[in-house]
């Protein structure tokens, strides 16, 4: 989801979905301050990136707001076929709660607790995702690739699996 600045008179409605529109040109800043902001923010992404490697082989609760079976929020076409949440936390780099991909649950569920059992690294995305399952359970490359890829298909990503 990207936010795009832009001047009223460059643009006729409706916006894409996740845009923002301001009446007046933008702010301005400094390149000094674009780049120590821009510094921050990636400090941030690490940090983020780093939390949830360090959750490798944890045991976690996850809530799920996307149930099996449901639809996705902005691509109805997308049905997903494991349940989809979050950890309360935990903040990844988006500024939300890490989400969280959970394996060998084939019913829907409200919450789950599980261990963290692989993290999909996106190259290509400030975000990476969590793969939980029930203690004890394990999963190859493979199937979690099937299980995730109605998602990570749109994005580059490789699998770091806890050892």
């Amino acid at each position: 989801n990207g936010v795009f600045l832009a001047d009223v008179s460059t643009f006729e409605a409706p916006l894409p979905e996740g845009f923002v529109l301001f009446e007046d040109k933008p702010p301005r800043f400094s390149a000094e301050e674009d780049r120590a902001a821009f510094a921050r923010a990636l400090t941030f992404i690490e940090e983020c990136r780093a939390t949830l490697r360090s959750l490798l082989g944890k045991n976690v609760s996850v809530v799920i707001d996307r149930k099996i079976g449901t639809r996705h929020p902005k691509r109805p076409h997308v049905i997903y076929p494991i349940n989809y949440g979050y950890l309360e936390n935990v903040l990844s780099a988006d500024g939300e709660g890490a989400d969280a991909y959970v394996m060998g649950v084939d019913k829907p569920i409200e919450r789950f607790s599980g261990k963290v059992i692989a993290l999909v690294h996106r190259e290509d995305d400030i975000e990476d995702k969590l793969v939980v399952a029930p203690e004890g359970a394990s999963y190859s490359v493979d199937e979690i690739e099937k299980a995730v890829v109605f998602q990570e298909e749109a994005y580059r990503h490789s699998l770091i699996l806890h050892q």
